[in-house]
């Protein structure tokens, strides 16, 4: 039996197309960074440090993203879709009724998490 090559690349050009990908995504996430409102006056070197710390996650439509009570810990920028902030309301004393309410939609470039709820400066 005989093995049959039908392409070949050397390692500097994996290299080099490796290399390339990295920056074109890069540089689409410090572009990403710069429409956000939230990170629009920082310095072109500290939406690079941003960019770099982003990591990528997907919800799927209706799924929960957040839950009311939890630590905070994420930062999240919403990069395209729609999301539902819904607080629950809690009646009595007793905790033992509640009630959801929506209270705005945040769309694409927007922020979630625990720090939304600092106003802007």
């Amino acid at each position: 039996m005989y093995a049959t090559c039908r392409f070949t690349l050397n390692r500097d050009a994996y290299r080099n197309s490796v290399v390339e990908s990295i920056k074109r995504q890069r540089a689409a996430r410090e572009e990403f960074i710069a429409q956000v409102k939230t990170f629009a006056k920082l310095r072109p070197n500290q939406r690079a440090k941003i960019a770099d710390a982003l990591q990528k996650v997907s919800f799927a439509a209706g799924e929960q993203i957040i839950n009311q009570g939890d630590d905070g810990d994420l930062f999240y920028i919403i990069e395209k879709g729609d999301v539902i902030i819904t607080v629950r309301l809690f009646y009595q004393a007793s905790f033992s009724s509640s009630s959801s309410s929506s209270l705005s939609l945040c769309l694409s470039r927007a922020c979630l998490g625990k720090f939304i709820l600092f106003p802007e400066r």
